[in-house]
């Protein structure tokens, strides 16, 4: 045991330096390795987009000694870059040349071959926008004895849409996501985000709007002692209602409630409703505001009796 700890310094020291020339013998060897570059495009006209994906990266295959391969493994990748300033609108299958690949000029390196995609594809699309209206998705539920009032308004009301010209003449609107604001007792606002319509390179400015939402509490007022109207009477008859006015509750907001009054109300028996009937009771007709509903009357029914 002690032969075998002894000198272990010494041993130490010697295997370091056996694998350093390991190291340097096994990568003084030339090898070919793949590496995923960056793509990108560049110089796109102002007048043209892109109407098609194309990859973010290709994969090549690089030759060299295995000391350059290792630098060039841990430094950062040029973009392969792909100039479209002279396209113009169309698709075209574009084949990217090995003396395309940048490679650092310190580094003794060759590309191999473009391995994949061996082609991309690119289509040139005319640049159009246009404002289009928002339709909104979202669902507003309130408390019990509160209401919302009016419509849920969106700002802004239009949007800006823009790529590529084919896909932006078929779109003639955008939507909100859908959301449910519920159990509300006040009123409310946020920011709802818009869904972009499908399709490749198509934007929405701004791609969230401002939606605002008024709730109020609902009133009750009470009306009492309004008279009952006879329509239709019958010719050669005589008909008796009992009573002849009546107490009604109605409900809204409370401003609105505020605002009826007696002489806005309307109660009426139509008597053609009562047929052949000589006596009975029957639900009169109430005409309110469109502001208002009722919620009951008083009596519930009439009496009538047709002599």
């Amino acid at each position: 045991m002690e032969k075998i700890f002894s000198n272990l310094g010494l041993k130490i020291a010697a295997l370091f330096l056996a694998l350093l020339l390991w190291f340097h013998a096994t990568t003084d060897k030339t090898f070919i390795y793949d590496f995923d570059l960056p793509l990108v495009i560049s110089n796109m006209p102002s007048d043209l987009i892109l109407a098609s994906p194309v990859p973010s990266k290709i994969e090549v295959k690089i030759r060299g000694k295995g000391k350059q391969l290792i630098k060039y493994f841990l430094s950062d990748k040029e973009d392969v870059v792909i100039d479209v300033s002279q396209l113009k609108y169309r698709e075209m299958d574009y084949v990217i040349r090995p003396e395309e690949i940048p490679l650092p000029k310190d580094l003794s390196l060759e590309v191999e071959k473009v391995d994949s995609p061996k082609q991309i594809k690119i289509l040139l699309d005319y640049f159009s926008e246009k404002k289009v209206p928002i339709r909104n998705q979202m669902e507003v539920i309130t408390q019990s004895g509160y209401v919302q009032i009016d419509s849920l308004g969106l700002k802004p009301d239009k949007v800006l849409l823009s790529g590529p010209r084919t896909l932006t003449r078929k779109i003639d609107q955008v939507y909100t996501e859908r959301k449910i604001l519920g159990s509300l007792n006040s009123s409310t606002s946020g920011l709802v985000p818009l869904i972009v319509p499908e399709g490749f390179n198509l934007k929405l400015s701004p791609d969230e709007v401002e939606y605002k939402v008024l709730v109020e509490k609902l009133t009750q007022k009470e009306f009492t002692q309004i008279s009952v109207e006879l329509v239709n009477l019958p010719v050669k008859k005589k008909v008796k209602i009992e009573p002849k006015s009546i107490d009604l509750f109605v409900q809204g907001v409370s401003q609105k409630v505020e605002q009826i009054t007696p002489d806005k109300i309307k109660v009426s028996l139509d008597c053609d409703r009562l047929g052949t009937r000589k006596e009975g009771k029957i639900v009169p007709q109430v005409k309110l505001p469109k502001e208002v509903e009722l919620v009951r009357i008083v009596p519930d029914s009439i009496k009538f009796t047709v002599e």
